[in-house]
C-alpha cells in the first residue's frame, strides 16, 4: 500500500514539472521565431539593396554603351569633314592648273543679301602680256582663292561682322539671336517652326532647302556623281535613294554635295534677316548635334515627348514599321541628351497649346517683345 502511494506521489510530481516546463519552453520558440523572422527581413532589405545597385549598374551601362554610340557619330563626322576637306583642296588645286593655262583677272565683292561674287575676267595664255606678270597674277589668285575657301564664303553672306558690331555699339542696335531648332523624329519639331513663324520669327528649314536645292543648284552635281537621278532637271530622290542606300562611301559623296549648298543657304537666309533687323532667326536642323551644327547657332532648342507619345506618331504615318523607327532612332542621338544639351525644351506630350504657350514666352524673352 505503501509502495503505491509512493507510486502516485511521483507521477503527480512528474505531471507537476511538466506543466512547469511547458510555457518556458514556448516561450523559447517564440524568441527563436522572432529572430528568425528578423533575419529573413535584414536578408530582404540586403537583397533590394544589391537588386538597386545593379539597376544602377545597368543603368550606367547602358548610358556609358550610349555615350560611345555619340562618340562613333561624332567621329565619324569629323571624317566626313576632313574628307570634305581633301575634296576641296583636291577642286582647288584643279582650279589652279586651270588659271595657271589662263590669264585670269578676279574680282571679289561681298553681298551680304546674297552672299559672295566672283567676276572672272579671262584671256588664252597666247594673249598674256607677260610671263613674270601671270604668275604673280596666278600667285596672288591662289592665295585669295585659298582665303575663300577657308573662311570668306560665311563672311560674306553674313557680311562685314566687324562692321556691324560698330554700328551696333554705336545705335545700340541688339544682336539678331540665331536658334538651332531641333528633336528626334515624332517629337514634333516641324509643328514647332510653325508657332515660331506664327510668332513672326523667320525660320530656315534645312528639309524644305534640300527640295529646294535638288531642283536646282545640287541637280547637275548629283547627276555627274550619280548619273541617272536627275529626271527633268529634278533629282529623283527614290533614285538618288536607291543609288546610295547600304553604301557608306556613296552616301559620304552626296553629302559632300549637298550639306555645303544647304550651309550656305542658311548663311544667305541669315545674311538677309540680320540686315532686315530681325532680332531673333531660327535655323530648323534635324540632326543639328549628329552633324556637328552646335556651334552654328547661339542658343539650342530641342523639341521633345514622352516615349510612347513619340512612338505613337512615328507610327501612324503611313509605311512606317517598328524596324524602321528603331533603325532611324539608332542613327539619331538619343532625347536624353539632347535635353541635356539644351538651352531651351519645348515638350510637346503637354499638348500643343501647351507647347504654342512656351513658344511664345521664349520668343518673348529672347526678342524682346510682349507675349500676346
Amino acid at each position: 500500500m505503501r509502495a503505491v502511494l509512493l507510486l502516485r506521489a511521483a507521477t503527480a510530481a512528474i505531471a507537476l514539472c511538466a506543466a512547469l516546463a511547458l510555457p518556458a519552453a514556448a516561450q523559447n520558440v517564440q524568441t527563436e521565431l522572432r529572430d528568425s523572422r528578423a533575419r529573413l527581413d535584414s536578408i530582404q532589405a540586403e537583397r533590394a539593396r544589391l537588386q538597386r545597385e545593379m539597376d544602377g549598374l545597368r543603368t550606367r551601362v547602358r548610358d556609358a554603351s550610349r555615350e560611345l554610340v555619340n562618340i562613333e557619330r561624332q567621329r565619324e563626322t569629323s571624317r566626313s569633314a576632313l574628307q570634305e576637306l581633301d575634296f576641296q583642296t583636291e577642286l582647288l588645286n584643279e582650279n589652279i592648273e586651270e588659271a595657271q593655262r589662263l590669264h585670269v583677272l578676279a574680282v571679289f565683292r561681298v553681298d551680304p543679301a546674297h552672299g559672295l561674287k566672283v567676276d572672272l575676267r579671262l584671256q588664252p595664255i597666247d594673249e598674256r602680256p607677260d610671263e613674270g606678270a601671270f604668275v604673280e597674277q596666278a600667285q596672288r589668285l591662289r592665295r585669295r582663292v585659298e582665303m575663300v575657301v577657308g573662311a570668306l564664303v560665311r563672311r560674306a553672306t553674313a557680311g562685314d561682322a566687324g562692321a556691324a558690331r560698330a554700328h551696333r555699339r554705336r545705335s545700340g542696335e541688339r544682336r539678331m539671336i540665331v536658334l538651332g531648332l531641333t528633336g528626334s523624329i515624332g517629337m514634333g519639331k516641324s509643328t514647332t517652326a510653325r508657332m515660331f513663324m506664327d510668332e513672326g520669327v523667320p525660320v530656315h528649314d534645312a528639309d524644305e532647302a534640300v527640295h529646294r536645292l535638288y531642283a536646282g543648284v545640287a541637280a547637275p552635281l548629283i547627276e555627274a556623281r550619280f548619273p541617272g537621278t536627275v529626271v527633268e532637271g529634278t533629282v529623283d530622290r527614290e533614285r538618288l535613294s536607291a543609288a546610295v542606300i547600304g553604301k557608306p562611301e556613296a552616301l559620304r559623296d552626296l553629302e559632300k554635295i549637298v550639306h555645303p549648298l544647304v550651309r550656305a543657304d542658311a548663311d544667305a537666309f541669315l545674311a538677309r534677316h540680320r540686315a532686315a533687323g530681325a532680332p531673333l532667326a531660327v535655323l530648323d536642323i534635324p540632326l543639328l548635334f549628329e552633324t556637328g551644327g552646335r556651334d552654328r547657332v547661339d542658343q539650342v532648342v530641342v523639341v521633345t515627348a514622352p516615349p510612347e507619345v513619340q512612338r505613337a506618331r512615328v507610327l501612324a504615318r503611313p509605311g512606317m514599321t517598328g524596324e524602321k523607327f528603331a533603325a532611324i532612332l539608332a542613327r539619331q542621338v538619343p532625347d536624353a541628351h539632347k535635353r541635356a544639351r539644351a538651352d531651351h525644351v519645348i515638350d510637346t506630350g503637354q499638348g500643343m497649346e501647351a507647347a504654342r504657350a512656351a513658344v511664345k514666352a521664349l520668343v518673348a524673352a529672347l526678342a524682346g517683345k510682349s507675349p500676346a
